[in-house]
Order: C-alpha cells, then structure tokens, then sequence
C-alpha cells in the first residue's frame, strides 16, 4: 500500500504529463488556424477552423483543470 505521500507524487506526475499534452493540442492547433488554405468552398475553410478553435477550447480548458489540480496537490502537501 502506498503512503499518502507517494500518492501525492503519482497524481503531481500524472499532472505534469497532462500539462504536456494540453501543450501539444494547443500549439497544434494554433498553427493549424495559421495555415492558409486554398479551398474550392469557403463552407470547407469554416468547417475546419471551427474544429481548431474547438480544439483550442479544449486545450484552455485541460489547462484550466491542470491548474486547479496543481493548487490541490500543493495545498496537500503544504496545508
């Protein structure tokens, strides 16, 4: 069994590895809206920057939930 200070140390690197993925969707994405697109339709164009600002999104909000998750695990184990 582990102690509660092992698991403090498990749920800051499991943290640590989400902070690196929200990174990569949100750097992705970011150059994919920067790419200029020659499409026969505009309604293609529209269709796909709604998918990367979506993306985007997402990304703001894993961060936001990595940032709380981070202030808990620092409350833990200074409280």
């Amino acid at each position: 069994m582990k102690t509660p200070a092992e698991l403090l140390s498990d749920i800051a690197e499991a943290i640590d590895a989400m902070e690196d993925e929200y990174c990569a969707i949100f750097q992705l994405s970011s150059l994919l809206l920067n790419v200029k697109i020659e499409a026969v339709s505009g309604d293609a164009v529209d269709g796909f920057q709604r998918v990367l600002f979506s993306m985007v999104d997402h990304a703001r909000a894993i961060r936001t939930r990595h940032e709380q998750a981070s202030e808990i695990v620092r409350k833990l184990r200074n409280p």
